[in-house]
């Protein structure tokens, strides 16, 4: 699955998680490919607040279903996009 589709599902299901002024108000980015397992699929964003603060990193889960994006463990709960990228792959192993 792409990040593509999964934008255009979350908005055709009625969701605003990827509108840009949602992305904008956190100043939130993908940061990486949605990455699929038995567990479901998961991808990275990274958020700043106000621009004054260290970025850090969130795992997100897709729903396919419902088209609703979720956070996996803690808002922003990763210091680095690797620690994130490890998570993601290893909830998506169903781990």
């Amino acid at each position: 699955m792409k990040i593509s589709e999964i934008k255009r599902t979350n908005r055709e299901k009625g969701f605003y998680f990827f509108e840009k002024g949602a992305m904008d108000f956190f100043n939130s980015k993908i940061e990486s490919d949605p990455v699929s397992g038995p567990g479901g699929v998961f991808f990275v964003t990274s958020e700043q607040q106000d621009g004054r603060h260290a970025r850090l990193f969130s795992v997100r889960r897709f729903d396919s279903a419902s088209g609703d994006v979720k956070t996996v463990g803690e808002f922003q709960g990763f210091f680095s996009r690797r620690e994130a990228m490890d998570e993601a792959k290893k909830v998506a192993k169903g781990e």
